[in-house]
């Protein structure tokens, strides 16, 4: 079993990776790109499926479009949160379709706003640390935890306003015990309470059955590992630093302090 320490340790040296790779992509190296981009690539696919992109074609042409669009805006980017941030942001101005002949629960996806799936994306799909979707989103962790407790509701048909507060709280710690944020102690209590509060069992048991449709739907979305970098190279095949948005000389120091592209919307 890989305890917390090693899984930090993974964390850090992904992150250091990315870093580097994202130094190197400012400069204008295209493979540097691919391979900071590839860990993203999964999480654009899923989140444009949650928006009625049902056409596997459709879903990849809109992502080598985001893409291309990212690369113009590194100059910007100083952070890997940068980055994440950036793709959220893109992400959001992406409108909605309607897919009326798609089955219950990909209808359920499609009703979710454009931050409750991505959050549900980030951290049930694509297993980002939480402070990493917390920055990505420009939240706090205890309004990620409401917005991720919150999505988990909506697609299991349950009103959490509705339930008895004992309940409604409970269910909010196991819903922070499903991400790993409790402690041991704290665990524990969970246990003991949810046994003489049946609607907070049934969130759980209800959850995790509803989780294993959700890695299904995941797999239908995802390409094959392989193909990943193909993609991406064709994807950004003859972009140049030439069609960099430049930072403007004032703006220099303003970019080192957290990227808020208000210019993505557009993109």
């Amino acid at each position: 079993m890989v305890s917390r320490e090693q899984r930090v340790l993974k964390s850090q040296q992904v992150r250091a990776n990315l870093r580097r790779h994202l130094r190197q992509a400012v400069r204008g190296d295209q493979e540097a790109f691919v391979e900071l981009t590839e860990p993203y690539l999964y999480l654009i696919l899923e989140f444009l499926a949650t928006r009625g992109y049902g056409a596997a074609t459709e879903r990849l042409e809109k992502a080598a479009e985001l893409l291309r669009e990212t690369w113009k805006f590194l100059p910007f980017m100083h952070r890997v949160a940068d980055v994440e941030h950036y793709l959220a942001t893109a992400l959001f101005s992406v409108p909605s379709r309607s897919e009326a002949s798609w089955e219950t629960l990909n209808q359920r996806l499609l009703e979710l706003d454009p931050r409750q799936a991505f959050a549900l994306i980030a951290r049930d799909f694509e297993n980002w640390d939480y402070r990493h979707v917390a920055a990505a989103l420009r939240i706090s962790r205890r309004e990620l935890s409401e917005v991720l407790v919150t999505v988990r509701c909506r697609l299991l048909e349950i009103d959490l306003d509705s339930l008895e507060p004992s309940a409604a709280a409970c269910v909010r710690r196991l819903s922070l015990d499903l991400d790993g944020q409790q402690r041991a102690r704290e665990k524990h209590r969970i246990c003991q309470q949810i046994i003489t509060l049946p609607q907070a069992r049934e969130f759980k048991s209800e959850w995790l059955e509803l989780r294993c449709g959700l890695i299904e739907y995941r797999q239908q979305v995802r390409m094959a590992d392989e193909e990943r970098k193909d993609f991406l190279r064709a994807a950004v095949s003859g972009l140049s630093t030439a069609q960099m948005i430049q930072v403007p000389m004032l703006e220099r120091f303003a970019s080192r302090l957290p990227f808020r592209p208000s210019f993505a919307a557009s993109s």
